[in-house]
Protein backbone atom coordinates (compact mmCIF):
# COMPACT_ATOMS: atom_id res chain seq x y z
CA UNK A 1 0.00 0.00 0.00
CA UNK A 2 1.40 3.05 -1.06
CA UNK A 3 1.85 6.10 1.18
CA UNK A 4 0.72 9.85 1.42
CA UNK A 5 3.91 11.26 0.07
CA UNK A 6 4.09 8.40 -2.59
CA UNK A 7 1.08 9.30 -3.57
CA UNK A 8 1.03 13.13 -3.69
CA UNK A 9 4.04 13.20 -5.78
CA UNK A 10 2.01 10.42 -8.27
CA UNK A 11 -0.53 13.24 -8.42
CA UNK A 12 2.20 15.62 -8.83
CA UNK A 13 3.77 14.22 -12.24
CA UNK A 14 0.30 13.60 -13.21
CA UNK A 15 -0.54 17.11 -13.25
CA UNK A 16 2.66 18.34 -14.99
CA UNK A 17 1.91 15.65 -17.57
CA UNK A 18 -1.57 16.65 -17.94
CA UNK A 19 -0.46 20.43 -18.26
CA UNK A 20 2.52 19.81 -20.41
CA UNK A 21 2.40 17.22 -22.49
CA UNK A 22 4.78 15.55 -24.88
CA UNK A 23 4.72 17.31 -28.83
CA UNK A 24 4.99 15.19 -31.47
CA UNK A 25 5.51 17.54 -34.24
CA UNK A 26 6.72 16.55 -37.35
CA UNK A 27 10.44 18.05 -38.98
CA UNK A 28 9.79 21.35 -41.46
CA UNK A 29 12.14 20.91 -44.06
CA UNK A 30 15.43 23.31 -44.00
CA UNK A 31 14.59 24.66 -47.45
CA UNK A 32 11.08 25.81 -46.42
CA UNK A 33 12.55 27.57 -42.86
CA UNK A 34 15.10 29.10 -45.43
CA UNK A 35 12.58 30.59 -48.22
CA UNK A 36 10.43 31.82 -44.99
CA UNK A 37 13.41 33.38 -43.53
CA UNK A 38 13.96 35.24 -46.78
CA UNK A 39 11.09 36.51 -47.19
CA UNK A 40 11.08 40.67 -47.90
CA UNK A 41 9.25 42.40 -45.20
CA UNK A 42 5.53 43.31 -45.37
CA UNK A 43 4.76 46.72 -47.05
CA UNK A 44 1.99 47.03 -44.92
CA UNK A 45 4.42 46.81 -41.77
CA UNK A 46 4.54 50.52 -42.37
CA UNK A 47 1.57 53.05 -41.44
CA UNK A 48 -0.15 54.53 -44.33
CA UNK A 49 -0.35 57.87 -44.78
CA UNK A 50 -3.18 60.11 -43.99
CA UNK A 51 -5.21 61.40 -46.79
CA UNK A 52 -4.90 64.62 -47.81
CA UNK A 53 -8.60 65.03 -49.04
CA UNK A 54 -11.04 62.27 -49.56
CA UNK A 55 -14.07 62.33 -52.10
CA UNK A 56 -17.05 60.07 -51.30
CA UNK A 57 -20.55 60.12 -50.80
CA UNK A 58 -21.04 60.53 -54.67
CA UNK A 59 -22.22 58.67 -57.50
CA UNK A 60 -19.01 57.74 -60.07
CA UNK A 61 -21.39 58.71 -62.83
CA UNK A 62 -21.64 62.17 -61.62
CA UNK A 63 -17.74 62.76 -61.24
CA UNK A 64 -17.62 61.45 -64.80
CA UNK A 65 -20.22 63.65 -65.92
CA UNK A 66 -18.49 66.62 -64.01
CA UNK A 67 -15.00 65.70 -65.99
CA UNK A 68 -16.47 65.35 -69.48
CA UNK A 69 -17.86 68.76 -69.14
CA UNK A 70 -14.21 70.13 -67.55
CA UNK A 71 -12.50 68.90 -70.70
CA UNK A 72 -14.80 70.23 -73.13
CA UNK A 73 -14.07 73.57 -71.13
CA UNK A 74 -10.62 73.16 -72.11
CA UNK A 75 -10.30 71.21 -75.33
CA UNK A 76 -13.76 71.92 -77.23
CA UNK A 77 -14.63 75.83 -76.80
CA UNK A 78 -13.03 77.99 -79.48
CA UNK A 79 -12.55 74.71 -81.48
CA UNK A 80 -14.52 74.09 -84.93
CA UNK A 81 -16.40 70.66 -84.26
CA UNK A 82 -18.75 70.59 -87.01
CA UNK A 83 -16.45 69.66 -89.83
CA UNK A 84 -15.65 65.94 -89.87
CA UNK A 85 -12.41 64.26 -91.31
CA UNK A 86 -13.51 62.24 -93.84
CA UNK A 87 -11.33 58.94 -94.43
CA UNK A 88 -10.14 58.44 -97.85
CA UNK A 89 -8.96 55.69 -100.20
CA UNK A 90 -5.85 54.36 -101.07
CA UNK A 91 -6.07 55.92 -104.92
CA UNK A 92 -7.08 59.23 -102.35
CA UNK A 93 -10.71 59.62 -103.07
CA UNK A 94 -12.89 60.35 -99.90
CA UNK A 95 -14.91 57.64 -98.92
CA UNK A 96 -18.96 57.34 -98.29
CA UNK A 97 -20.28 57.94 -94.80
CA UNK A 98 -23.33 56.79 -94.05
CA UNK A 99 -24.02 58.66 -91.01
CA UNK A 100 -21.38 61.63 -92.23
CA UNK A 101 -24.71 64.19 -92.44
CA UNK A 102 -26.15 62.94 -89.34
CA UNK A 103 -23.17 63.73 -87.35
CA UNK A 104 -22.79 66.76 -89.04
CA UNK A 105 -26.39 67.52 -87.75
CA UNK A 106 -25.63 66.48 -84.30
CA UNK A 107 -21.98 68.81 -84.20
CA UNK A 108 -24.46 71.70 -85.06
CA UNK A 109 -26.97 71.05 -82.39
CA UNK A 110 -29.22 71.27 -85.41
CA UNK A 111 -30.88 67.71 -84.09
CA UNK A 112 -30.86 65.94 -80.48
CA UNK A 113 -30.33 62.44 -80.37
CA UNK A 114 -33.23 61.88 -77.81
CA UNK A 115 -35.87 62.55 -80.98
CA UNK A 116 -34.03 61.22 -84.06
CA UNK A 117 -35.08 58.60 -86.38
CA UNK A 118 -33.31 55.29 -85.13
CA UNK A 119 -32.23 54.26 -88.44
CA UNK A 120 -29.99 57.48 -88.72
CA UNK A 121 -28.46 56.49 -85.43
CA UNK A 122 -27.99 52.86 -86.79
CA UNK A 123 -25.97 54.53 -89.89
CA UNK A 124 -23.94 56.65 -88.23
CA UNK A 125 -22.67 54.56 -85.02
CA UNK A 126 -20.26 52.78 -87.75
CA UNK A 127 -18.45 56.57 -88.64
CA UNK A 128 -18.30 57.67 -84.83
CA UNK A 129 -14.49 56.43 -85.21
CA UNK A 130 -13.45 58.78 -87.56
CA UNK A 131 -14.69 61.74 -85.41
CA UNK A 132 -11.92 63.91 -83.30
CA UNK A 133 -11.94 63.55 -79.64
CA UNK A 134 -13.04 67.60 -79.98
CA UNK A 135 -16.05 66.02 -81.87
CA UNK A 136 -16.73 63.33 -79.41
CA UNK A 137 -16.44 65.08 -76.29
CA UNK A 138 -19.27 67.72 -77.99
CA UNK A 139 -21.75 64.98 -78.38
CA UNK A 140 -21.34 63.05 -75.27
CA UNK A 141 -21.58 66.51 -73.58
CA UNK A 142 -24.87 66.90 -75.01
CA UNK A 143 -26.05 63.63 -74.24
CA UNK A 144 -24.89 63.28 -70.40
CA UNK A 145 -28.17 63.21 -68.62
CA UNK A 146 -29.45 60.67 -71.86
CA UNK A 147 -29.49 57.14 -70.21
CA UNK A 148 -32.11 54.47 -69.79
CA UNK A 149 -32.77 51.00 -70.23
CA UNK A 150 -36.13 51.52 -72.43
CA UNK A 151 -35.58 48.91 -75.34
CA UNK A 152 -37.68 51.70 -77.12
CA UNK A 153 -33.96 53.08 -77.22
CA UNK A 154 -31.25 50.61 -77.47
CA UNK A 155 -30.38 52.04 -80.81
CA UNK A 156 -29.08 55.36 -78.96
CA UNK A 157 -27.58 53.35 -75.95
CA UNK A 158 -25.60 51.13 -78.40
CA UNK A 159 -24.65 54.89 -80.53
CA UNK A 160 -23.15 56.27 -76.91
CA UNK A 161 -21.51 52.94 -76.00
CA UNK A 162 -19.57 53.77 -79.19
CA UNK A 163 -19.39 57.01 -78.27
CA UNK A 164 -17.12 56.01 -75.08
CA UNK A 165 -15.78 53.42 -76.68
CA UNK A 166 -13.78 55.92 -78.71
CA UNK A 167 -14.08 58.75 -76.69
CA UNK A 168 -11.86 57.57 -73.73
CA UNK A 169 -8.96 55.33 -75.95
CA UNK A 170 -9.03 59.25 -78.24
CA UNK A 171 -8.38 61.17 -74.99
CA UNK A 172 -5.61 59.05 -73.82
CA UNK A 173 -4.05 59.57 -77.35
CA UNK A 174 -4.72 62.82 -76.88
CA UNK A 175 -3.23 63.18 -73.31
CA UNK A 176 0.16 61.07 -73.97
CA UNK A 177 3.25 63.54 -74.69
CA UNK A 178 4.83 63.02 -78.16
CA UNK A 179 6.70 59.67 -78.02
CA UNK A 180 5.21 58.56 -75.08
CA UNK A 181 4.75 54.82 -75.65
CA UNK A 182 1.35 53.87 -76.37
CA UNK A 183 -0.16 50.69 -75.73
CA UNK A 184 -1.11 48.47 -78.97
CA UNK A 185 -4.40 47.32 -77.49
CA UNK A 186 -7.68 49.89 -77.45
CA UNK A 187 -8.58 48.19 -73.65
CA UNK A 188 -5.72 50.04 -72.20
CA UNK A 189 -5.91 53.07 -73.52
CA UNK A 190 -9.51 53.66 -72.89
CA UNK A 191 -8.53 52.70 -69.21
CA UNK A 192 -6.66 55.19 -68.69
CA UNK A 193 -8.86 57.75 -71.12
CA UNK A 194 -11.28 57.05 -68.39
CA UNK A 195 -9.24 57.11 -65.77
CA UNK A 196 -8.53 60.71 -66.91
CA UNK A 197 -12.27 61.95 -67.28
CA UNK A 198 -12.18 60.76 -63.90
CA UNK A 199 -9.50 62.37 -62.38
CA UNK A 200 -10.70 65.54 -63.99
CA UNK A 201 -13.79 65.30 -62.46
CA UNK A 202 -12.78 64.55 -58.97
CA UNK A 203 -9.99 67.56 -58.58
CA UNK A 204 -13.24 69.91 -60.19
CA UNK A 205 -15.36 68.99 -56.89
CA UNK A 206 -12.30 68.76 -54.63
CA UNK A 207 -11.45 72.24 -55.76
CA UNK A 208 -14.71 73.55 -55.18
CA UNK A 209 -15.02 71.93 -51.68
CA UNK A 210 -16.61 68.85 -52.23
CA UNK A 211 -15.90 67.16 -48.74
CA UNK A 212 -15.17 69.79 -46.43
CA UNK A 213 -16.94 70.25 -43.32
CA UNK A 214 -17.54 73.81 -43.47
CA UNK A 215 -17.26 76.47 -46.60
CA UNK A 216 -14.97 78.63 -43.88
CA UNK A 217 -11.96 75.68 -44.13
CA UNK A 218 -9.53 76.48 -46.68
CA UNK A 219 -9.43 73.82 -49.30
CA UNK A 220 -5.74 72.20 -49.24
CA UNK A 221 -4.15 72.85 -51.99
CA UNK A 222 -3.85 69.87 -54.49
CA UNK A 223 -1.09 68.37 -56.77
CA UNK A 224 -0.76 69.36 -60.04
CA UNK A 225 0.84 65.92 -61.20
CA UNK A 226 -1.82 62.79 -60.53
CA UNK A 227 -0.70 59.23 -60.73
CA UNK A 228 -2.04 56.57 -62.17
CA UNK A 229 -1.40 53.44 -62.27
CA UNK A 230 -0.97 51.14 -65.59
CA UNK A 231 -0.29 47.31 -66.02
CA UNK A 232 2.91 46.86 -67.00
CA UNK A 233 2.30 43.66 -69.28
CA UNK A 234 -0.04 45.83 -71.70
CA UNK A 235 1.96 48.25 -72.60
CA UNK A 236 5.53 48.85 -74.62
CA UNK A 237 8.39 49.07 -72.05
CA UNK A 238 6.93 47.88 -69.02
CA UNK A 239 6.02 51.02 -68.37
CA UNK A 240 3.72 50.88 -64.93
CA UNK A 241 2.38 54.41 -64.08
CA UNK A 242 1.33 57.34 -65.85
CA UNK A 243 1.67 60.84 -64.58
CA UNK A 244 -1.16 63.56 -65.51
CA UNK A 245 -1.22 67.30 -65.41
CA UNK A 246 -4.38 68.10 -64.72
CA UNK A 247 -4.25 71.78 -65.57
CA UNK A 248 -2.42 71.11 -69.24
CA UNK A 249 -3.86 67.49 -69.44
CA UNK A 250 -0.54 65.88 -70.46
CA UNK A 251 0.54 62.69 -69.68
CA UNK A 252 3.94 61.35 -69.25
CA UNK A 253 4.98 57.26 -67.93
CA UNK A 254 6.97 56.16 -66.06
CA UNK A 255 8.53 52.61 -66.33
CA UNK A 256 8.75 49.89 -63.79
CA UNK A 257 11.95 50.02 -61.67
CA UNK A 258 12.85 53.14 -62.97
CA UNK A 259 13.25 56.57 -59.99
CA UNK A 260 12.40 58.88 -63.07
CA UNK A 261 9.32 60.63 -61.22
CA UNK A 262 11.57 63.36 -60.20
CA UNK A 263 12.66 64.49 -63.62
CA UNK A 264 8.97 64.84 -65.04
CA UNK A 265 7.51 66.52 -61.90
CA UNK A 266 10.53 68.66 -60.88
CA UNK A 267 10.69 68.07 -57.39
CA UNK A 268 7.30 68.65 -56.60
CA UNK A 269 4.63 66.52 -54.75
CA UNK A 270 2.27 64.14 -57.06
CA UNK A 271 -1.25 63.12 -56.17
CA UNK A 272 -1.86 59.46 -55.66
CA UNK A 273 -5.23 57.83 -55.06
CA UNK A 274 -6.51 55.26 -52.74
CA UNK A 275 -9.57 53.68 -54.13
CA UNK A 276 -11.96 52.46 -52.20
CA UNK A 277 -14.82 52.80 -55.00
CA UNK A 278 -18.02 50.32 -54.06
CA UNK A 279 -21.40 49.20 -55.88
CA UNK A 280 -21.94 48.94 -59.52
CA UNK A 281 -23.55 50.65 -62.69
CA UNK A 282 -25.27 53.36 -62.14
CA UNK A 283 -25.33 53.17 -58.37
CA UNK A 284 -21.42 52.57 -58.29
CA UNK A 285 -20.57 55.02 -55.44
CA UNK A 286 -16.86 56.81 -55.52
CA UNK A 287 -14.85 56.63 -52.60
CA UNK A 288 -11.44 58.12 -53.15
CA UNK A 289 -8.86 59.02 -50.78
CA UNK A 290 -6.33 61.31 -51.88
CA UNK A 291 -2.64 61.21 -51.01
CA UNK A 292 -0.18 63.56 -51.34
CA UNK A 293 3.35 61.51 -52.28
CA UNK A 294 6.98 62.89 -52.51
CA UNK A 295 9.16 60.58 -54.02
CA UNK A 296 13.23 60.90 -52.44
CA UNK A 297 16.15 60.87 -54.91
CA UNK A 298 17.24 57.22 -56.36
CA UNK A 299 13.66 55.72 -54.70
CA UNK A 300 11.20 54.08 -56.57
CA UNK A 301 8.59 55.63 -57.08
CA UNK A 302 5.87 52.73 -58.12
CA UNK A 303 7.15 50.68 -54.87
CA UNK A 304 6.17 53.98 -52.70
CA UNK A 305 2.86 54.36 -54.87
CA UNK A 306 1.64 50.48 -54.52
CA UNK A 307 2.73 51.08 -50.62
CA UNK A 308 0.30 53.53 -49.92
CA UNK A 309 -2.71 53.04 -52.45
CA UNK A 310 -3.19 49.28 -53.13
CA UNK A 311 -5.83 47.70 -50.46
CA UNK A 312 -3.97 45.09 -48.29
CA UNK A 313 -6.30 43.68 -45.84
CA UNK A 314 -5.63 40.64 -47.58
CA UNK A 315 -1.87 40.79 -47.24
CA UNK A 316 -1.90 41.73 -43.64
CA UNK A 317 -3.97 38.89 -43.22
CA UNK A 318 -1.52 36.98 -44.78
CA UNK A 319 1.91 38.26 -43.11
CA UNK A 320 0.34 37.72 -39.65
CA UNK A 321 0.13 33.61 -41.02
CA UNK A 322 3.63 34.05 -41.97
CA UNK A 323 4.74 35.34 -39.26
CA UNK A 324 2.91 33.24 -36.80
CA UNK A 325 4.13 30.24 -38.84
CA UNK A 326 7.92 31.26 -39.14
CA UNK A 327 7.85 31.73 -35.33
CA UNK A 328 6.29 28.20 -35.06
CA UNK A 329 9.04 26.64 -37.14
CA UNK A 330 12.16 28.36 -35.88
CA UNK A 331 11.21 26.52 -32.30
CA UNK A 332 10.46 23.22 -34.03
CA UNK A 333 13.62 23.16 -35.86
CA UNK A 334 15.95 24.43 -32.88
Amino acid sequence: MQSVSQRTRAYEAACRAKVAPTRNLEPVPRRLLTAMKTLPPSQSSKPLQRPLRSLTAVTEQRVLKTGVVCLCRALVDGHDVSVIDVPRCASGAPKVLQGAAFLQRLLNDEVELKSCMESDVCAAQADVKYLRVEQLLSIREHTLDLATESQSHSARNSFLETVDKYLFSALASRCLQGNTPRAAMMEPMHQLGLRIALTVGAVHLLKQGWGLRSKAVECPQLPSHWAIRLKPQEWPEQVGCALLHVEELQVSTLASGTPEVAAVVVGNPVAAVRDRTFGRGKDRMLHWEVLRLECQEGEDFLTVLDRETIPRQQSSLADELSATLLQRVTRTVE
